[in-house]
Protein backbone atom coordinates (compact mmCIF):
# COMPACT_ATOMS: atom_id res chain seq x y z
CA UNK A 1 0.00 0.00 0.00
CA UNK A 2 2.91 2.06 0.37
CA UNK A 3 1.85 5.89 1.66
CA UNK A 4 -1.14 5.83 0.66
CA UNK A 5 -3.28 7.21 3.66
CA UNK A 6 -6.33 8.46 1.92
CA UNK A 7 -7.17 4.88 1.13
CA UNK A 8 -6.71 3.80 4.44
CA UNK A 9 -8.76 6.32 6.22
CA UNK A 10 -11.46 5.70 3.05
CA UNK A 11 -11.70 2.04 3.99
CA UNK A 12 -11.11 2.40 7.76
CA UNK A 13 -14.82 5.20 6.89
CA UNK A 14 -16.35 2.93 5.00
CA UNK A 15 -16.24 -0.16 7.64
CA UNK A 16 -17.15 2.01 10.47
CA UNK A 17 -20.28 3.48 8.73
CA UNK A 18 -23.59 2.60 8.62
CA UNK A 19 -24.32 2.46 5.35
CA UNK A 20 -21.67 -0.71 5.45
CA UNK A 21 -23.47 -4.11 5.85
CA UNK A 22 -22.34 -6.16 8.44
CA UNK A 23 -21.87 -9.36 5.98
CA UNK A 24 -19.19 -6.94 4.09
CA UNK A 25 -17.53 -6.13 7.37
CA UNK A 26 -17.11 -9.99 8.21
CA UNK A 27 -15.53 -10.59 5.15
CA UNK A 28 -12.99 -8.04 5.48
CA UNK A 29 -11.62 -8.74 8.97
CA UNK A 30 -11.39 -12.24 7.70
CA UNK A 31 -9.28 -11.37 5.31
CA UNK A 32 -5.29 -12.50 5.84
CA UNK A 33 -3.06 -10.06 7.59
CA UNK A 34 0.20 -12.02 6.19
CA UNK A 35 0.03 -14.82 9.13
CA UNK A 36 -0.16 -18.06 9.07
CA UNK A 37 -2.58 -17.47 12.11
CA UNK A 38 -4.73 -14.96 10.45
CA UNK A 39 -6.26 -17.99 8.08
CA UNK A 40 -8.21 -19.03 10.80
CA UNK A 41 -8.81 -16.50 13.22
CA UNK A 42 -12.00 -15.27 13.97
CA UNK A 43 -12.04 -11.43 14.78
CA UNK A 44 -14.31 -9.25 15.87
CA UNK A 45 -15.91 -7.19 13.17
CA UNK A 46 -18.04 -4.22 15.27
CA UNK A 47 -16.47 -0.98 15.47
CA UNK A 48 -14.79 -1.49 18.97
CA UNK A 49 -12.68 -4.65 17.24
CA UNK A 50 -11.97 -1.89 14.27
CA UNK A 51 -9.67 0.11 16.68
CA UNK A 52 -6.06 -2.21 15.99
CA UNK A 53 -4.86 0.27 12.90
CA UNK A 54 -1.75 -2.10 12.80
CA UNK A 55 -4.12 -4.84 11.94
CA UNK A 56 -6.11 -2.53 10.14
CA UNK A 57 -2.78 -1.57 8.07
CA UNK A 58 -1.45 -5.60 7.55
CA UNK A 59 -4.37 -6.75 6.12
CA UNK A 60 -4.29 -3.12 3.58
CA UNK A 61 -0.85 -4.08 2.81
CA UNK A 62 -1.98 -7.85 2.64
CA UNK A 63 -4.79 -7.14 0.18
CA UNK A 64 -4.70 -4.31 -1.67
CA UNK A 65 -4.96 -4.44 -5.44
CA UNK A 66 -3.29 -1.62 -7.12
CA UNK A 67 -2.74 -0.56 -10.70
CA UNK A 68 0.36 -0.77 -12.05
CA UNK A 69 2.30 2.08 -14.57
CA UNK A 70 4.18 0.75 -16.99
CA UNK A 71 6.89 3.23 -18.93
CA UNK A 72 7.69 1.78 -21.94
CA UNK A 73 10.06 4.63 -22.72
CA UNK A 74 12.42 4.31 -20.26
CA UNK A 75 15.52 1.50 -20.38
CA UNK A 76 15.33 -0.61 -18.77
CA UNK A 77 11.22 -0.74 -18.60
CA UNK A 78 9.73 1.22 -15.42
CA UNK A 79 7.18 -0.54 -13.21
CA UNK A 80 6.02 1.57 -10.42
CA UNK A 81 2.25 1.79 -8.76
CA UNK A 82 -0.27 3.91 -9.21
CA UNK A 83 -1.62 4.59 -5.58
CA UNK A 84 -4.76 6.76 -6.46
CA UNK A 85 -6.06 4.12 -8.00
CA UNK A 86 -5.59 1.57 -5.12
CA UNK A 87 -8.22 -0.57 -3.53
CA UNK A 88 -9.44 -3.80 -1.96
CA UNK A 89 -12.25 -5.75 -3.76
CA UNK A 90 -13.00 -8.28 -0.94
CA UNK A 91 -13.75 -11.41 -3.32
CA UNK A 92 -10.74 -11.22 -5.19
CA UNK A 93 -8.77 -10.76 -2.71
CA UNK A 94 -9.41 -14.56 -1.54
CA UNK A 95 -7.58 -15.16 -5.00
CA UNK A 96 -3.99 -16.70 -4.16
CA UNK A 97 -0.74 -16.17 -5.53
CA UNK A 98 0.88 -17.68 -8.35
CA UNK A 99 4.47 -17.81 -9.71
CA UNK A 100 2.26 -19.10 -13.29
CA UNK A 101 -0.98 -17.16 -12.75
CA UNK A 102 -4.15 -18.63 -14.21
CA UNK A 103 -6.00 -15.15 -13.90
CA UNK A 104 -5.17 -11.85 -14.54
CA UNK A 105 -6.35 -8.79 -12.52
CA UNK A 106 -7.74 -4.84 -14.22
CA UNK A 107 -7.58 -2.15 -11.88
CA UNK A 108 -10.34 0.27 -13.23
CA UNK A 109 -11.68 3.86 -11.39
CA UNK A 110 -13.75 1.73 -9.03
CA UNK A 111 -14.26 -1.82 -10.45
CA UNK A 112 -11.67 -4.59 -10.77
CA UNK A 113 -12.22 -7.34 -13.37
CA UNK A 114 -10.41 -10.78 -13.09
CA UNK A 115 -9.76 -12.33 -16.76
CA UNK A 116 -8.60 -15.81 -17.16
CA UNK A 117 -5.31 -15.92 -18.03
CA UNK A 118 -5.94 -19.70 -20.28
CA UNK A 119 -8.59 -22.26 -20.64
CA UNK A 120 -9.89 -23.11 -17.05
CA UNK A 121 -11.34 -26.49 -15.86
CA UNK A 122 -13.47 -26.52 -13.24
CA UNK A 123 -11.69 -27.38 -9.81
CA UNK A 124 -8.92 -25.18 -11.10
CA UNK A 125 -7.51 -22.78 -8.68
CA UNK A 126 -7.57 -18.77 -9.07
CA UNK A 127 -4.29 -17.74 -8.87
CA UNK A 128 -2.52 -14.67 -9.58
CA UNK A 129 0.61 -13.16 -9.52
CA UNK A 130 0.75 -10.53 -6.54
CA UNK A 131 4.08 -8.75 -7.77
CA UNK A 132 4.41 -7.07 -12.06
CA UNK A 133 5.25 -9.91 -13.76
CA UNK A 134 7.95 -7.87 -15.78
CA UNK A 135 10.43 -7.32 -13.09
CA UNK A 136 13.31 -9.91 -12.77
CA UNK A 137 12.70 -13.10 -10.97
CA UNK A 138 14.77 -12.06 -8.44
CA UNK A 139 13.18 -9.02 -7.96
CA UNK A 140 10.03 -10.87 -7.64
CA UNK A 141 10.76 -13.58 -5.41
CA UNK A 142 12.38 -10.58 -2.92
CA UNK A 143 9.28 -8.81 -3.36
CA UNK A 144 6.82 -11.63 -2.51
CA UNK A 145 8.98 -12.93 0.63
CA UNK A 146 8.92 -8.70 2.39
CA UNK A 147 5.63 -8.03 1.56
CA UNK A 148 3.56 -11.01 1.85
CA UNK A 149 5.75 -13.53 3.61
CA UNK A 150 5.28 -15.98 1.25
CA UNK A 151 8.33 -18.19 0.65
Amino acid sequence: MGKNNALRDKIESKLLSDECPLDARKQFWALSDGTAESEVLSRDCSAEGMADETLLGKILATNVHTCQIVDTYSTPVKVSTDLERSGVWLHSAFINHGCLPTVHRVVGDQFIIIRAARDLESGDELLDSYCELLRTRSERNAGIVHIFYIE
